[in-house]
C-alpha cells in the first residue's frame, strides 16, 4: 500500500532517516507549543472567570464595557456522557463497556539506547 509520502511499496526502508529526524522534530515542537498553550490557556481562564465574577455579581448576562460586548451566551451541551450512563445504566454496565473497548494505538518514535 502507499501513503501520501510515497508510492512506492511500503518495506522498512522507505522510513528514511530524514522522515524520523523530521517526525521528531515536529513532535518537539508540537509539545513546545502544546506547554505555551496550557499557559495561555491558564492565563484566559482567569481572565474569563473574572469576566464572568462581574457578570454574576451585577446579576447581568451582558455588559458593554470599552466598545466591547462581554457577554454570557449559551454554548455546546458537554454532557458527563461516563456519569450519566452510570446513573442510568449501572456501574456493572459501565464497566462491561470499558473493558470491551479496545484501546487506541499511539505512533511513539523514540532513540533507541
Amino acid at each position: 500500500m502507499a501513503t501520501a509520502i510515497t508510492d512506492k511499496p511500503l518495506t522498512a526502508r522507505s522510513i528514511t532517516e530524514e522522515q524520523i529526524q523530521e517526525y521528531r522534530r515536529l513532535d518537539s515542537l508540537r509539545l513546545e507549543h502544546a506547554a505555551k498553550a496550557r499557559n495561555y490557556e491558564r492565563k484566559l481562564d482567569m481572565i474569563a472567570g473574572h469576566f464572568r465574577n462581574v457578570l454574576t455579581d451585577l446579576n447581568k448576562q451582558r455588559l458593554r464595557r470599552l466598545g466591547y460586548d462581554i457577554m454570557l451566551v449559551d454554548g455546546r451541551r458537554y454532557p458527563k456522557w461516563k456519569d450519566e450512563f452510570i446513573r442510568i445504566a449501572g456501574p456493572d454496565e459501565a464497566q462491561k463497556v470499558e473493558e470491551n473497548t479496545q484501546p487506541t494505538k499511539q505512533l511513539k518514535v523514540e532513540p533507541i539506547d
